[in-house]
C-alpha cells in the first residue's frame, strides 16, 4: 500500500472504524481492495456500501483468511442474504488478493 492511500484511509478514518484489531500493513492493502468492491457494488445497486458490508466485516473476513461461505455466514450480522448474494465475489477477491499480498 502507497503512502498515499494510507495517508487517505487514516483522513477518512477508515483504519479507526476497524480499530478493535488494528490490521497491518499487507491485510490493510487487502481490505482496501474489498472495499473497493464494495463500493462499486453498492453504487451499480443503488444502495449504501453498509447495506452491502460494513467496514467491521471486510476486516473480519481479511483478519480470518476466509475461504468458505460458511466462514463467511459466521461473522456477525452477515446472514444468509449477503452470503447468497455479495459472498462468492468477495472470497473470490479476497483469496487472490491474499495470495498478491503474500507473494
Amino acid at each position: 500500500m502507497s503512502r498515499r492511500s494510507l495517508h487517505r484511509a487514516l483522513h477518512l478514518g477508515l483504519l479507526a472504524t476497524i480499530s478493535s484489531q488494528p490490521l497491518s500493513e499487507v491485510d490493510f492493502a487487502v481490505f482496501a481492495k474489498l472495499r473497493e468492491l464494495l463500493k462499486s457494488l453498492a453504487e451499480a445497486e443503488g444502495v449504501p456500501p453498509y447495506a452491502v458490508f460494513t467496514n467491521e466485516h471486510l476486516a473480519s473476513m481479511v483478519r480470518g483468511k476466509l475461504r468458505t461461505l460458511d466462514a463467511l455466514g459466521r461473522i456477525e450480522g452477515v446472514g444468509p442474504g449477503r452470503v447468497d448474494r455479495y459472498g462468492a465475489r468477495f472470497l473470490a477477491l479476497l483469496e487472490q488478493a491474499l495470495v498478491l499480498a503474500l507473494a
